[in-house]
């Protein structure tokens, strides 16, 4: 009766990051049909495979097979390296090859898929600051004619002493102010002028100004904000840092208690709430 047995070391799954998979069998029908089976396979790129496939056998010898595979297309080049066994043959026709992948993947595959999303990602960047000038125009006029009712909206509301945006920043937010409950962050909060300073003078702008944007959202003294989905897209808002993870900081005043918080882009932002208050009245 055959025995076969078959390993594999490697992937099952498509990934690019995989520098070889190794398919191992073996296999008796008597003594002289005993033999050892090996296919390397290199990932070349999203289309093309090379394959180093060594047989080793009592009775035939050592024979390699190279196969090149790009989409449907196949090339296959069978060389007998020696027709009765010798183990150091076989032993190099299987060590050599692997080694070469693997230098190959980590010294010139990988590096260059690496350059190559490099170059991708700076190609967006470079539309999205070509972009960013007309985004921000749109952004500006929103908030030049939600202006005046957003002020309507202050004044009543520190008359009836309501919720008033005093300030509110969107973007990549400087000093490594994180998102999480505001009262922990009192003293960091601190910077915040120095921050909106910062983002005015930099060669590129990393966050942008939303008061009155976000003051023009307000509804019966309550500001709701839904979680998913960047916040790039409410009205007076727009990316000013394209793929960077940004937040929302809002400071504002309700019940004459100043409150502060900041939220993660795709978090929701609920106004007025207690855990908010800096506990300062005036």
């Amino acid at each position: 009766m055959p025995r076969d047995s078959h390993f594999r070391i490697g992937d099952e799954h498509d990934n690019q990051d995989e520098p070889v998979a190794i398919d191992v069998t073996s296999g008796i029908q008597g003594f002289a049909d005993a033999r050892v089976h090996v296919e390397m396979t290199a990932t070349i790129d999203s289309w093309t495979n090379l394959t180093w496939d060594v047989e080793v056998n009592l009775s035939t010898g050592v024979k390699v097979t190279i196969s090149l595979t790009r989409l449907e297309h196949n090339i296959q080049l069978p060389i007998l390296l020696t027709p009765i066994l010798e183990l150091d043959v076989a032993a190099y026709a299987m060590l050599l090859p692997a080694a070469v992948a693997l230098g190959l993947h980590y010294a010139v595959l990988k590096p260059r898929r690496r350059r190559a999303i490099q170059q991708r990602v700076d190609e967006l960047k470079e539309e999205q600051r070509s972009q960013l000038h007309i985004q921000r125009l749109h952004a500006e006029e929103t908030v030049r004619l939600l202006a005046p009712s957003a002020e309507r909206s202050r004044a009543a509301a520190r008359a009836a002493d309501g919720l008033v945006i005093e300030s509110a920043l969107y973007g990549d937010l400087p000093f490594g102010i994180a998102a999480q409950n505001s009262n922990s962050l009192h003293a960091a909060l601190d910077h915040f002028w120095n921050s909106r300073s910062a983002l005015s003078t930099a060669d590129e702008p990393r966050a942008c100004d939303v008061t009155l944007a976000l003051q023009s959202l307000i509804t019966n003294n309550q500001l709701v904000i839904a979680s998913g989905g960047g916040k790039y897209s409410l009205p007076g808002f727009y990316d000013p840092s394209f793929g960077v993870e940004k937040s929302l900081f809002v400071r504002y005043r309700f019940r004459g208690v100043q409150h502060e918080v900041i939220v993660k882009d795709d978090e929701a932002l609920a106004i007025p709430m207690k855990a908010h208050s800096l506990g300062s009245q005036t």
